[in-house]
């Protein structure tokens, strides 16, 4: 009898969840959270929670976790971010976090241990992102957090009227200071380093601008304490 051939069979599964696209950028060390990205990975993987999760980092990690995808930054990631479900920081500690300000300019909801400078930078937790214990162990909530909808959240940082703040306070004029012409027989110089001049009678700081007689420029550029400007 001759009959049509069955193909190999195929079993689509119902998916109840999309894979969620994570976004770190951050050097891997100790105080940046190296091991929360590691340990937060595992868990979402024993939570069977679909993942993939780009860290973008100069720096090579001391192991592999499936879903972790470690990439080279480049000077812009931004389509990454906007793109993303999350961005992480999970730092211990940081001055300002300008990355978790970008995201949020983009519109893409942040996941951050609880650090001092939240509040200035205008990150509310459940508006535009919510907070991971620095034991992040204690994350109980995980499933429930990563799967709220917040994208579309209004973001507005204010910072033009800090800015303008201190324009009233120091003045309207931004108008760049001339640059300061060394006296007749005398050259500008950069230090190169901290070391103390023997002819001003005191320390001189790397990176500062004095004025020094021709001949010692000459010396002191030969001998590698500044670069003559």
């Amino acid at each position: 009898i001759e009959g049509k051939v069955i193909r190999n069979m195929t079993y689509t599964a119902k998916i109840d969840k999309k894979p969620l696209l994570l976004v770190s950028a951050t050097r891997l060390s100790w105080e940046k959270g190296e091991d929360r990205i590691q340990k937060i990975a595992k868990m979402l993987h024993a939570r069977g929670i679909l993942f993939t999760w780009l860290v973008f980092s100069d720096h090579e990690p001391k192991q592999y976790t499936d879903g972790l995808v470690y990439r080279k930054p480049t000077l812009d990631i931004k389509a990454y971010i906007k793109q993303a479900d999350w961005f992480i920081q999970l730092s211990t500690y940081e001055a300002f976090c300008y990355s978790i300000v970008e995201a949020l300019e983009l519109g893409t909801p942040v996941l951050t241990t609880p650090l001092d400078v939240l509040p200035e930078i205008g990150f509310k937790e459940g508006e535009n992102g919510f907070i991971i214990p620095f034991d992040v162990s204690q994350w109980k909530d995980i499933e429930k957090v990563l799967y709220t909808p917040l994208k579309g959240f209004k973001y507005h940082y204010d910072n033009e009227s800090i800015i303008e703040q201190w324009r009233q306070e120091l003045g309207t004029d931004t108008t760049p200071t001339p640059k300061k012409e060394p006296r007749k027989g005398y050259k500008m110089v950069i230090a190169l380093k901290d070391y103390f001049d023997k002819p001003l009678g005191r320390s001189v700081k790397e990176n500062e601008i004095i004025e020094v007689p021709e001949k010692i420029a000459a010396q002191g550029r030969a001998a590698g304490f500044y670069e003559i400007i």
